[in-house]
């Protein structure tokens, strides 16, 4: 796979009518909020109604944007070979339908 130049990555913070949060256990960094890679094509805001219907099988409705970040260091994948490009990560707070 060729990885474009600038990764557009986006996260979500999700909310129940108990005010809990869903978090998922990723097997190499622990309990993290749910999100990933936008796919080309998408909108950010599909890229991440995507991510948290495969990651957890919950549909959201979007609320607000938390922040943008942004990672502008390459650094070597989890591989220890591949490079990964630069990212920006935008991250919204959302309640589940």
């Amino acid at each position: 796979m060729i990885l474009p130049t600038h990764i557009v990555a986006t996260g979500g913070i999700i909310f129940n009518n108990n005010i809990e949060v869903l978090l998922i256990k990723n097997p190499r960094k622990g309990w993290e909020y749910s999100g990933g890679i936008v796919e080309n094509g998408e909108t950010v805001i599909q890229g991440l109604k995507r991510e948290i219907k495969e990651e957890s099988g919950v549909e959201i409705d979007i609320i607000n944007m938390v922040g943008i970040y942004s990672n502008t260091k390459q650094k070597k994948g989890y591989n220890g070979v591949e490079v990964i490009p630069t990212i920006v990560n935008i991250d919204i707070d959302k309640r589940e339908e």
